[in-house]
């Protein structure tokens, strides 16, 4: 066999592994645990940067709560002008809630937990995300 024939066959293989590995490459999942401890509100202290549609569970598990009141969870995009929020919900300060946000595309994101009762909010969290 030819040298321009090996290096013909050498270079479809490689680029036909590339492609085969494409998806993988761009596919992420993971878990993120925190706590929180708020009178207000707090930002995640971490960032995301999927490559493209994504979905972030949060897992609430609150300690210290105000009966009838909530929280808002707020999945927030970055953008020219800063972050804005891409998707939102809201659930109970004081019993557990697993509820799942949305990110559009490709971008860095990040979540903001907001409490409007005013009193102190604590418990834990966990973010599982994928992409």
């Amino acid at each position: 066999m030819s040298k321009l024939k090996k290096r013909i066959i050498s270079s479809v293989v490689a680029i036909g592994t590339l492609i085969s590995l494409t998806p993988f490459v761009f596919a992420a999942s993971g878990t993120y645990n925190t706590s929180y401890d708020m009178t207000g509100g707090v930002y995640s202290k971490s960032t995301w940067s999927p490559s493209g549609p994504s979905s972030f569970e949060f897992l609430m598990s609150p300690t210290i709560g105000v009966s009838g009141a909530n929280i808002g969870i707020y999945l927030q995009k970055s953008g020219i002008l800063g972050y804005s929020d891409v998707d939102s919900t809201q659930v109970s300060s004081t019993s557990f809630s697993d509820s799942t946000l949305h990110g559009s595309s490709a971008g860095t994101y990040r979540f903001y937990l907001r409490d409007w009762s005013g009193f102190q909010n604590t418990g834990d969290l966990t973010m599982k995300y994928s992409w």
